[in-house]
């Protein structure tokens, strides 16, 4: 029905070349249908992450990756490193707009690039470990996860590190199933070689490409120890006259087992690149400086789980309990947990000779320890908090091939195909309906921050000599842009500035702006307004700008209307005006 294996009476598979399951290949339609197949779902894929692209107003996070992206090389890095991430994506950034533009569509695109690239991986580590069908579902699932749909269609790093992410999983895991002793040195030097270069790019990237690295090592490592242990064993029973495994014979140290040692060098000389900036991150870590998410309840972890899917956590989804009881056949199927057994004790024959599912239970870890990120990132959470589901999204493909593993798992061990494709037909229906309505939001110009329209109305009110004033960093990000996009400074004669009050925590993104545009009470104080702003004119006034939506759901008030930003506004300007958009908060602070 599926593509799975044909079960023979005694639950034998078939002899196939994939490993779970394979194709019929009775004619030649079928084999051309099932060749299309991943191409449809790639393509489908990439509609979901490009269509309308460019329609939605950039988001304010999207807007300071613009920012980092459109200094000098020199200046780029000097503001990174105050980030929290090292700046890999704002280089490529920079190289990706110089080419392309700087449009809304044009800043995404790369991401949504790389969210094409990330479907295209999982398919390819699911047909090579899985086989054909499993990867086919895996691939429809990845292509439908609207986590990854989020990430690929926002100008931020996500999607970048998920892509570089899954590929360095899948290198190292195919690199450290090798058999030990029969693949050539000069074979795995391709693999090893990309594996170094993805490796890199996870660390370049986002910060939890740390934790990603360790796990990945730890995963080649323990391949490592259990060849030696394994051969060792082998070799003492040799020794005993049994019918031991001869090719464990010879020196203890000889051979080692090259794939899974190639993958450890390979990473660690990856990660070795990103020593140079290793300092700053830890600086930044250190800063005391409070992140902007607080302290995540245990709910946290199924919640970014159920993001995979695309639905609200909560206790009626039946989408939630199928995704997890198709997991949970995975990792049974996976790690031969549920092996029967016949009366005398003996396991019956499976369809997978042993190298296979020994092959199968490393994939099985491989996925698992990929997971952990997030239970991992939750407990350091607990100390100092740095949890956001947006970084999570290297989760998401490994999920979506435990998953994949778990239909036919769940046909083996119930015997029945209706079963599991009634529930993977849930599952897929549900996660299309979320991905389709997700982007459908996506495609409007109304957001939460509306500063093209805030900067519309601006240049109407606005006379030469005036200046703009945003209340936080965030609001500058955005009207910076903008102003970039309606000509620059240059055709409007608008220069923007960026308050920084003592109630401005450091996490908004103030080091992110240039030292000449940040004006602060104690500067003021110092050297006046006419000081502070070096483009304020005589008669001109000072035009505070907030990003209503926005700022009111992160700092709880309406900064122009109330609230202690514009209290210490009031304590250096002794005239302040009003005024306000509909689009935005604009007041009108008047200079004597």
């Amino acid at each position: 029905m599926l593509g799975f294996d044909r079960m023979g009476r005694e639950g034998r598979a078939t002899p196939g070349p994939a490993p779970l399951a394979r194709a019929h290949d009775g004619s030649r339609g079928v084999r051309i249908a099932w060749a299309a197949a991943p191409v449809a779902i790639v393509a489908t894929a990439a509609l979901l992450r490009f269509v309308n692209l460019g329609d939605r107003e950039l988001f304010r996070d999207e807007a300071a990756s613009w920012l980092l992206s459109s200094y000098p090389l020199g200046g780029m890095l000097d503001h990174a490193r105050f980030e929290a991430y090292p700046p890999l994506y704002a280089v490529a950034l920079q190289l990706w707009t110089g080419l392309f533009g700087d449009g809304e569509a044009a800043l995404r695109t790369l991401s949504a690039i790389a969210g094409v690239a990330t479907v295209v991986v999982v398919w390819a580590w699911g047909r090579e470990s899985l086989g054909r069908v499993p990867a086919c579902i895996a691939l429809g699932l990845a292509a439908l996860s609207v986590m990854l749909i989020e990430d690929a269609r926002d100008a931020r790093m996500y999607a970048i590190e998920t892509a570089f992410a899954t590929a360095s999983w899948w290198l190292t895991w195919r690199l450290a199933i090798l058999p030990p002793r029969r693949a050539p040195w000069r074979s795995l030097l391709p693999t090893a070689s990309a594996l170094v270069v993805v490796a890199a790019g996870e660390l370049w990237t986002l910060a939890f490409g740390i934790p990603t690295a360790a796990l990945q090592v730890l995963f080649a490592g323990s391949v490592a120890v259990v060849s030696v242990v394994s051969r060792r064993r082998g070799r003492a029973v040799a020794d005993e006259g049994g019918a031991g495994d001869q090719a464990a014979a010879g020196p203890w140290w000889a051979p080692l087992p090259r794939g899974p040692v190639l993958a450890v060098a390979a990473i660690a000389v990856g990660a070795s690149t990103f020593l140079a900036w290793l300092p700053a991150l830890l600086a930044v870590a250190g800063n005391g400086q409070p992140f902007w998410t607080g302290r995540p309840n245990i709910d946290a972890i199924p919640q970014t789980f159920d993001r995979v899917i695309g639905v609200p956590w909560s206790a009626t989804e039946v989408a939630q309990y199928v995704a997890w009881a198709l997991a949970v056949a995975g990792v049974v199927g996976l790690l031969g947990l549920g092996v029967r057994r016949a009366r005398s004790g003996v396991a019956v024959a499976d369809e997978v000779d042993r190298d296979r599912r020994s092959r199968l239970r490393w994939l099985g870890l491989a996925l698992l320890m990929a997971m952990t990120l997030c239970p991992i990132v939750w407990l350091y959470s607990q100390v100092r908090p740095i949890y956001d589901a947006r970084y999570f999204g290297s989760i998401a493909p490994p999920l979506c091939l435990v998953i994949a593993a778990g239909v036919p798992a769940m046909t083996r061990l119930l015997r029945n195909r209706l079963i599991p494709a009634a529930l993977l037909l849930v599952l897929v229906a549900t996660m299309a309906s979320s991905s389709l309505d997700f982007v459908r939001s996506r495609s409007g110009s109304a957001d939460l921050d509306p500063a093209q329209e805030t900067m519309a109305r601006l240049v109407t009110l606005t006379r030469p000599g005036d200046v703009v004033l945003t209340n936080d960093a965030r609001t500058y990000f955005l009207i910076d842009y903008y102003l970039h996009r309606a000509g620059g400074e240059q055709a409007y004669g608008l220069r923007v500035y960026d308050w920084s009050g003592p109630s401005q925590p450091f996490f908004y993104g103030t080091y992110l702006i240039s030292s000449d545009r940040v004006v602060t009470p104690a500067l003021v104080d110092r050297v006046g307004w006419a000081g502070a702003l070096p483009d304020l004119r005589a008669g001109g006034s000072i035009w505070l700008i907030a990003v209503t939506a926005g700022n009111r759901d992160d700092m709880g008030f309406a900064p122009t209307a109330t609230g202690q930003l514009v209290e210490e506004s009031r304590q250096l300007v002794r005239r302040p005006g009003d005024g306000s958009g509909k689009a935005g908060q604009i007041r009108q602070l008047a200079i004597p």
